[in-house]
């Protein structure tokens, strides 16, 4: 559990702080006072090409597969999914150093 930056209870749980982003899409409430939380601005450069890189993967993941030459569908997935997994494993404890901070 991490410390609200108001109260200083510790009442955050990990998935709220990976989804209090930079933006104001990602600002969330405690649950013991009820103001808001989130991350510094500056933390979107941490996100921002992380995310930008799953987004590639995941939009553009099989251009070519059709081919001849191309590995069986099912070795593509399976790489796909292990590119995936390595940025989630990259992303997570990175995004969990960085601080919350009190959003008004």
């Amino acid at each position: 559990m991490y410390k609200c930056p108001h109260c200083n209870q510790p009442v955050i749980t990990t998935w709220q702080k990976i989804n209090a982003g930079p933006w104001g899409l990602g600002i969330k409430k405690c649950k013991n006072c009820g103001k808001k939380f989130g991350t510094p601005k500056w933390s979107i450069f941490i996100y921002a090409p992380l995310t930008f890189l799953i987004i590639i993967d995941v939009f553009f993941p099989l251009k070519g597969i059709t081919s001849s030459s191309s590995p069986p569908l099912q070795a593509a997935l399976l790489a796909e999914f292990l590119g995936l997994l390595i940025y989630v494993i990259l992303i997570i404890p990175i995004w969990l150093k960085i601080p919350l901070q009190k959003k008004e």
